[in-house]
């Protein structure tokens, strides 16, 4: 499928300008550049030239600011070179987040914490809604919501993520966790004793197990003899597994209830979605 900076330069209309009349974007979606890569990016321009042209838009003062292309840019800066080929476009600030964002997406360049910081601000500066969003940058709605609950995270562990120690993967399996120590002392575990993601999921389906019993009020004989089928015990599991939060399953004969547990109102929009959106059957 062709870039969105495959559609503009067919468009044909690139012009070149001095390289130090361009800036970065203050917003760009990416925040960290691996100087390896782009010292590698640089030799091929050096040898090759630069192939593909930048995307900028005029700000004021015979300045441009990029849209698509800084790696490059930093490529180009490193080797001196003066003029780089560049197209021109007169977007809005809105244009210019959803371009930068959906090129990142499409070349996968983005890790999943730039990712989730990239949609929260789409929507919260320009009012979109999930819907809305995932439209815009060709993603499905449960996408979005399963990206952005990584923010949930305690910051330290969204650090982990962004330094790639922990998997998102394993960010998914530790949002069953309410307790932001808590997920911060099973990241360093998994970090530290080197868990897979399901290692992890079943540390913390044992811990939350232990601690439902150490808070267990003592029973009486009738609640003795309501002791939970061991079929319903681990139907709970299956379904705590499967939804990643809490769930229980009040038992009564013929008929029961089940409880099940969210934290926010897009938390309870991505239980929703375990039910009715094919991509968690």
């Amino acid at each position: 499928m062709p870039t969105i900076m495959d559609q503009e330069q067919e468009k044909d209309d690139v012009t070149e300008i001095y390289l130090d009349q361009i800036d970065p974007n203050p917003d760009q979606p990416r925040k960290h550049f691996e100087n390896n890569a782009i010292e590698e990016l640089a030799a091929s321009i050096e040898e090759h030239g630069l192939i593909q042209p930048l995307v900028v838009r005029p700000t004021n003062k015979g300045r441009y600011q990029i849209v698509v292309g800084e790696r490059r840019w930093r490529a180009c800066k490193t080797i001196g070179i003066q003029k780089v080929p560049v197209l021109v476009r007169s977007w809005d600030n809105q244009k210019v987040a959803e371009i930068a964002l959906i090129e990142n997406i499409q070349r996968q360049d983005l890790s999943p914490l730039e990712e989730a910081e990239a949609y929260k601000t789409l929507l919260q500066d320009f009012k979109l809604t999930q819907e809305e969003l995932a439209r815009r940058v060709g993603k499905s709605r449960t996408y979005i919501t399963n990206t952005l609950r990584i923010l949930q995270l305690n910051q330290k562990v969204q650090d982990m993520i962004g330094r790639g120690q922990i998997s998102i993967g394993h960010a998914k399996v530790i949002l069953a966790l309410p307790d932001a120590e808590e997920q911060e002392m099973i990241a360093h575990k998994i970090i530290d004793q080197g868990w897979s993601v399901r290692k992890a999921e079943e540390h913390i389906r044992d811990k939350v197990g232990r601690e439902k019993k150490v808070t267990k009020k003592p029973e009486d004989d009738d609640t003795k003899k309501d002791k939970k089928d061991p079929e319903i015990i681990e139907l709970e599991e299956r379904m705590r597994s499967w939804l990643k939060t809490q769930v229980k399953i009040k038992d009564q004969g013929q008929k029961g209830s089940i409880e099940i547990t969210y934290y926010s109102l897009e938390d309870l929009q991505r239980i929703f979605d375990c039910f009715f959106d094919e991509e968690y059957k």
